[in-house]
């Protein structure tokens, strides 16, 4: 992607966020015919104009803007598509409505590694507890287990 194509999808994003429909659909369309290859982009576009087609993204080639528009769009960001994200938007992660339960439990994870949360908060978020007298029946990735452990629930 340009500098120029980035210019573009901004100036679409803000006409989405203006309620234009009509003039970012006309937007979208001038940066398609121009060139431009966002395939991801285009389809949360679409998504987000009223289209009810299926969308099959390519999780690959997500960036941060997609995800944003994931989450406008109502579309569950799996942690597949959450990992795409560069570790710096983690506090804005947390903001996001649509994350899969995995994704929702990994942010909480890195913004308790950080320091941006604390055990307190946790226990507010909804992230789940453990006790340490229950074993979980399958293996938790390394950082689920340290996270749990972090926000033990009272015996």
């Amino acid at each position: 992607m340009t500098l120029d194509d980035f210019w573009h999808q901004s100036r679409i994003i803000c006409a989405l966020l203006a309620g234009d429909k009509n003039n970012a659909r006309f937007a979208a369309d001038i940066l398609k015919a121009s060139g431009g290859e966002d395939v991801n982009f285009f389809q949360l576009v679409d998504k987000l104009l009223g289209s009810e087609a299926e969308i099959s993204l390519d999780l690959a080639t997500l960036d941060s803007v997609d995800l944003v528009l994931m989450d406008a769009a109502h579309e569950q960001i799996s942690l597949a598509a959450f990992e795409q994200m560069p570790s710096s938007m983690i506090q804005a992660a947390s903001n996001f409505r649509y994350l899969a339960a995995d994704a929702a439990l990994k942010t909480s994870f890195m913004m308790l590694e950080r320091g941006l949360q604390n055990a307190a908060q946790l226990n507010k978020s909804g992230a789940p507890c453990w006790k340490p007298r229950c074993r979980p029946k399958r293996l938790w990735p390394p950082w689920m287990a340290r996270m749990l452990w972090a926000n033990r629930c009272p015996p």
